[in-house]
């Protein structure tokens, strides 16, 4: 929603000077709402535009002055004096005119604006300022409100609690019924729906048609489909619009240009991306939770701690002497669950995109009613939607991680020496004498491992599936043995080489083999817990726990190692158009930071004022600056440590001295001396070093920014180094930071 609050002259230079505060508001006020501020005389113009970063709460103090709730306020866009909305402006155009703000004179504290209102204000606007139409296209379509005492971005439950059916014809409705309400838009979509409650229970049996509107209004807001201030659909929802048909709606089915709209918004969700990968290469997996093989019943409570997910579940007897390692005990697995594994715990969205049925992944159950307790790939909605598969270069710029437990315990000793004296890694499954690429679905090997073994074998089949078809050249392959040992480290050689291939060592019990450059064959314990499958993919934590150990024990592996991972962010980030646009904002900042400095100096020299210039020129600030994060530095030193406005100057020279003293330096000793002073000195409240490094490395960039990225980035390289190398975010410890890295 969008308002204006009115205000009298007193407060005007509070909202000049600040770009947070606390207002009076109207109840009906909303976390994320727009906020025009209209001053009265003698300045009778709207020269603010503010965003609400709470809901309404009580504030004793705006309550005894003007009897209302409060609501913080953040500013976004301050008009050129010259340039604001006038009185007179408003009291003269035709559809302002009408305004009940206007035709009161603003004689009240909030008014609401309509959407025509809102739309030729901000025509006058951008008459005036057209280079602020950027700054409003994002105000407008912010996909994330900044969280304020609890209050955060709508969540994925409400997207989770849609349905792509019901947000479709939302987004219609809002596209043929403009300036409608919240509530005759539900009432609306209700009429249209009529008494089929199925469209509401859809694959979603607690949804009905009182809950389910809200529901995937919320939903489509979180897609971006529906601007989160407004009922007026963004780009993307038009584009859906665009391709929705008048006879899919109202249903729970879809027109395929639906589908496809909605398939590609899927793909932009890199868990939603990544489950879809996974799914299809098990067919089918479970759909909540995995079953424990301990139990026999579903696990769902678990909690990842230090990279590994512990079982929570206690109610059963076989929970009493259970040693909690979630993953070892894992009889069958659900998509949720690998995805979380895959993706580092983000499983934001899943149950929107596997119960909505417009992407491959599709709900076991035979009808809407009933959802079912697995989801598969459904190879005809591949096709329909004609997906293309990622591509091979992709694939070998990441290489995928592979455990092969290389025999049986009793016979590891046997076996493990001919696998790293020939260059080899097989695996069993000798009863079955055929070569495994004759199989040509994993169904198809499933089936006959049943009838072989007479029992169940569907873990059995993925094994050898991933062993025969999954595994690549290029690939990483770790040995182990038991619970808790590696035994070797190697890059995968050659593709499958089955029994009666040339190249087979002929080895009696295990007579499929894969070539291997073992790179490593010492062994270590690691502190992860293996499961029992023969072959199993690791995902990034697990390999980061066995590749530290070992990077210490092998020199040219680790190398070879960095120099692959340099390759993929290159590849992957540096050399794409996003990371090149990244590097010019760098290039762009250094270059103002340079000339801000070389100004400030000129008019240190002749004795002019350069706060201003120091504060705002040569602090990086959130949304001018690509690494800032405060919003305006004089409110950060007057809330945060209340500091008068009258020592700015004061702290503003000594600060530049600072910056000015350790560049004209070379020596260390002189540099470390310098910052010391600094730290130790009453001037140097909110500098630290993700402030100061900054602007020190846009003047020259030998001296490298040091934030929480790059602390980051240095413990995982010195992890995968084998090496300890820690630095911190102290100024005070810059030089000696700066030497490590």
């Amino acid at each position: 929603m969008i308002w204006t609050f009115a205000l009298n002259r007193d407060y005007y230079y509070n909202l000049k000077e600040k770009n947070e505060d606390t207002w009076n508001s109207a109840k009906e006020v909303r976390n994320g709402d727009i906020i025009l501020m209209y001053t009265g005389k003698p300045y009778n113009s709207i020269g603010f535009i503010f965003k609400a970063i709470s809901n309404p709460f009580e504030d004793n103090d705006i309550r005894r002055r003007w009897n209302t709730p409060a609501v913080k306020i953040s500013k976004r866009i301050e008009l050129p004096e010259s340039d604001t909305i006038s009185f007179a402006e408003m009291s003269s155009n035709h559809i302002l005119k009408e305004w009940s703000a206007v035709k009161m004179r603003f004689r009240g504290s909030h008014f609401k604006i309509s959407d025509e209102q809102w739309d030729e204000l901000k025509n006058i606007i951008l008459r005036k300022n057209p280079n602020l139409k950027e700054d409003i296209e994002i105000l407008e379509q912010e996909d994330e409100i900044e969280e304020y005492e609890g209050h955060g971005p709508i969540g994925f439950y409400d997207l989770n609690a849609g349905r792509a059916h019901i947000v479709r014809d939302i987004c219609y409705l809002i596209s043929h019924n403009h300036n409608i309400t919240e509530n005759e838009l539900f009432d609306l979509l209700r009429k249209n729906v009529g008494d089929n409650d199925l469209y509401w229970r859809a694959y979603y049996q607690r949804s009905h048609r009182n809950n389910s509107p809200g529901y995937n209004l919320n939903s489509a807001r979180t897609l971006g489909l529906v601007h989160r201030n407004r009922l007026k659909l963004t780009e993307s929802g038009e584009r859906l619009v665009g391709v929705v048909t008048e006879n899919e709606l109202y249903d729970y089915k879809y027109g395929l240009g639906t589908k496809q709209f909605f398939y590609e918004l899927a793909l932009k969700d890199t868990s939603i991306k990544k489950a879809m990968e996974i799914l299809k290469e098990n067919s089918r997996l479970k759909f909540y939770s995995p079953t424990c093989e301990r139990a026999n019943k579903v696990a769902w409570r678990k909690e990842l701690r230090n990279g590994k997910y512990y079982c929570k579940e206690t109610a059963y007897s076989a929970c009493n002497d259970c040693d909690r390692d979630f993953a070892a005990h894992i009889n069958e697995s659900s998509l949720p669950f690998e995805t979380m594994i895959a993706t580092d715990g983000n499983q934001n969205s899943f149950v929107f995109w596997m119960c909505s049925r417009v992407t491959p992944m599709h709900l076991t159950g035979s009808e809407p009613r009933y959802s079912g307790n697995y989801i598969y790939w459904d190879e005809e909605a591949e096709r329909e939607l004609d997906l293309i598969e990622m591509p091979e270069e992709k694939k070998k710029i990441a290489p995928r991680i592979w455990k092969i437990t290389p025999g049986e315990p009793e016979k590891l000793d046997s076996y493990w020496p001919i696998y790293t004296e020939k260059g080899f890694i097989g695996i069993g499954w000798m009863e079955l004498e055929r070569d495994f690429r004759e199989f040509n679905s994993q169904d198809e090997l499933k089936n006959v491992l049943d009838e072989v073994y007479g029992e169940s074998k569907s873990q059995s089949a993925k094994m050898i599936w991933d062993f025969t078809n999954e595994i690549k050249v290029g690939d990483y392959v770790i040995a182990n043995r038991g619970k808790n040992e590696v035994i070797g480290i190697g890059v995968i050689n050659s593709d499958y080489i089955g029994p009666d291939d040339p190249e087979n060592l002929n080895l009696d019990e295990y007579p499929h083999l894969r070539k291997v450059d073992w790179k490593i064959i010492d062994n270590i314990e690691v502190t992860m817990s293996f499961d029992r499958k023969t072959v199993t993919e690791l995902d990034g934590r697990r390999w980061n726990d066995i590749i530290s150990t070992y990077s210490r024990m092998n020199p040219e592996f680790k190398i070879e190692l960095l120099d692959r991972i340099y390759e993929e962010f290159k590849d992957g980030y540096l050399d794409t158009a996003v990371g090149q646009d990244h590097l010019k904002a760098y290039e762009n900042e250094s270059e103002k930071v340079k000339e801000t400095y070389e100004d400030v100096a000129a008019k240190i020299n002749d004795d002019l004022d350069a706060t201003d210039d120091i504060l705002y020129g040569l602090v990086p600030h959130k949304g001018k600056s690509i690494v800032g994060f405060i919003s305006n530095i004089k409110a950060f030193f007057e809330k945060t440590y209340e500091i008068k406005p009258e020592k700015f100057p004061e702290i503003a020279n000594n600060y530049f001295e600072t910056i000015h003293d350790f560049i004209e330096t070379d020596d260390p000793e002189i540099q470390e001396e310098i910052l010391e002073k600094f730290v130790s000195s009453e001037y140097s409240k909110g500098f630290g070093a993700g402030t100061v490094t900054p602007i020190l490395f846009f003047i020259n960039p030998t001296y490298p920014l040091v934030n929480n990225k790059t602390v980051d980035s240095v413990t995982f390289l010195s992890k995968l180094m084998g090496e300890t190398i820690k630095i911190d975010m102290e100024l005070n410890h810059y030089v000696e930071n700066k030497d490590k890295l």
